[in-house]
């Protein structure tokens, strides 16, 4: 399903839905593996999510501390 989103809003997103969605990748890679991909998954919900959803931030960082 997060192919079909990223289909679905091509370019950038407005605010943080787009960190969003890498955190629920994050979450399904490493529920399936591998860990790399699911670790730069959540990296990329920080940086995406950092400047629009400050209150949020932190789920991709516990999300990225269960992976490591």
């Amino acid at each position: 399903w997060t192919e079909v989103m990223d289909r679905w809003r091509p370019g950038r997103a407005i605010g943080g839905i787009n960190g969003r969605c890498r955190v629920h990748r994050a979450v399904m890679l490493r529920w399936s593996g591998p860990g790399d991909l699911a670790a730069a998954a959540a990296m990329a919900a920080c940086e995406e999510l950092r400047p629009w959803m400050r209150r949020e931030f932190g789920w991709p960082l516990v999300e990225l501390g269960t992976i490591r």
